[in-house]
């Protein structure tokens, strides 16, 4: 019993002495408004070879939301970021719908209309595609004629 005791004194000590003696970290400056705010939030830079974070702190008094696209996004930005995700999407879709589709040619077993659903799987994902590269395509394309 006693050397239970002295076992969680011995480590009750020791977690106290490593609490008390941590290292007090600065809190950081006090941002003036929400947008001095939002302009630095996650903000990170190089010091001494060490990744520091300029992030301010909320003002007092305030609840601040930052656009989580970023300061100063235009609506042509925005729809910018929507056809890359869809974009994306679509290249990861698309070869899976392949692959479906030839599983379906493989097991159809000679069966008319699982072939014919195979071969309209696999005509829809190609033209599917199609279609999503050319409006990147297109919207490249029109972007550097009108000038955005």
């Amino acid at each position: 019993m006693k050397k239970i005791l002295c076992a969680v004194f011995l480590v009750g000590g020791i977690a106290f002495l490593g609490f008390s003696f941590s290292p007090v970290f600065a809190e950081p400056k006090e941002a003036e408004d929400c947008l001095d705010y939002c302009t630095f939030l996650g903000k990170k830079e190089m010091k001494e070879g060490k990744e520091v974070e300029l992030s301010k702190a909320q003002p007092k008094d305030k609840t601040c939301i930052c656009n989580p696209l970023g300061q100063g996004t235009k609506f042509t930005d925005v729809v910018d970021r929507i056809l890359n995700i869809l974009f994306f999407i679509a290249i990861a879709v698309a070869p899976v719908m392949i692959i479906v589709a030839g599983f379906k040619f493989l097991t159809g077993g000679g069966n008319p209309e699982t072939l014919q659903g195979a071969r309209q799987m696999l005509i829809w994902t190609a033209v599917g595609f199609g279609i999503i590269l050319l409006s990147k395509g297109i919207v490249m394309i029109l972007r550097s004629i009108i000038g955005f």
